[in-house]
């Protein structure tokens, strides 16, 4: 169970760093 909220973890946070990343580049 943690494992998996753990793994779950390491796929949404690079990717919320990526958009976060992306919307500041648009707002630049």
């Amino acid at each position: 169970m943690l494992f998996t909220s753990t793994v779950q973890l390491l796929c949404i946070m690079p990717t919320a760093y990526l958009l976060s990343i992306i919307l500041v580049g648009i707002d630049w």
